[in-house]
């Protein structure tokens, strides 16, 4: 059980860092990428924890949008070596 929440709690970290470089959002890419799974991000956006901003682009539920938020969602929807 304690390797469990340790792999839990690491993965939060991954995407607690991620969130916090790019002003409360991030891709669904990113996420799988840190270790959540298709269900916990589904699970997430169930519960509002985060919300959708542009297909596959989710921000912190609640959170104020922003225009460098705005920015950071269009650059993450847009894929890389987009610019803004």
């Amino acid at each position: 059980m304690q390797a469990k929440r340790g792999k839990a709690t690491s993965i939060q970290t991954r995407i607690n860092r991620k969130l916090d470089s790019q002003f409360g959002v991030i891709s669904r890419k990113q996420a799988l990428s840190a270790g959540l799974t298709r269900t916990e991000i589904e699970t997430r956006l169930k519960k509002e924890v985060w919300q959708s901003v542009l297909p596959g682009i989710y921000k912190v539920g609640g959170s104020p949008a922003t225009p460098d938020q705005k920015l950071m969602a269009a650059i993450l929807w847009a894929g890389e070596g987009a610019v803004v």
